[in-house]
């Protein structure tokens, strides 16, 4: 059984996935979770952190790029080359702060949208190709229950992420014919964010744990969606 399961470990880790934000919270716990069975290619613009948590990670591997600049992309493209790509977690994401769209500013709105639609898409039209290749790949998207319930003060953040949600469904049906899956996974609070009371949020541990899941699917079983709360919730009460 063990001399399986040594063998099993050889051939998963011939597989990459990417994980982008995984300087911290979801990225970082996804990462240490996944290279249990997979070459990790971690992206953030904080190398240095990156380097620091990761330091005893002989397989994650730390790349500093900004993946809202399709430049900066294809010089991505061009390191994977020479790798089998089996996943893309599109984590990265966040807003331009909390205001009524009455007093936010183009200079948010701008930022949100990028971080949460272009730049899920700008990787994801980037590794499609090598999916098709392979004739397999899971492509998740990491977007958040405020895409599904519109909170008041939520601007920027809420409006983006509704369209990385209609990113995910419209992307599911264009690569669906060529064995590559596509997840959108919405997190209510999680407890990397100090403004969630840790009673009431999930650890970004779970949500690697669900990732984790879903990529050990048959390949026949597509998740399309799945949301993930505390039992705790305020939306349960």
């Amino acid at each position: 059984m063990a001399e399986n399961q040594q063998q099993l470990n050889k051939i998963l880790h011939k597989e990459y996935v990417i994980v982008t934000g995984a300087s911290r919270g979801v990225g970082e716990a996804t990462s240490k979770i996944l290279s249990n069975f997979y070459n990790v290619i971690a992206i953030s613009r904080d190398i240095k952190r990156m380097q620091d948590i990761f330091s005893e990670y002989s397989n994650i591997y730390p790349y500093k790029m900004d993946i809202t600049n399709f430049e900066s992309v294809k010089e991505l493209d061009k390191y994977l080359e020479d790798k089998e790509i089996r996943a893309l977690i599109n984590n990265a994401g966040g807003g331009g702060g909390s205001t009524i769209i009455e007093k936010d500013t183009p200079e948010a709105w701008s930022y949100a949208y990028n971080v949460n639609v272009i730049a899920p898409m700008n990787m994801s039209k980037m590794v499609i190709p090598h999916m098709k290749k392979n004739h397999i790949g899971d492509i998740i998207v990491i977007t958040s229950i405020s895409g599904l319930y519109p909170y008041k003060g939520g601007g920027n953040y809420v409006v983006a992420k509704r369209a990385e949600m209609a990113f995910a469904e419209t992307l599911r049906m264009e690569v669906s014919g060529h064995n590559i899956k596509v997840t959108q996974i919405a997190p209510g609070a999680v407890d990397t964010k100090e403004e969630f009371p840790q009673e009431i949020a999930i650890k970004a541990e779970d949500v690697g744990e669900a990732i984790r899941w879903i990529l050990s699917l048959p390949k026949t079983v597509n998740v399309d969606q799945m949301t993930i709360m505390h039992t705790k919730s305020e939306r349960y009460q």
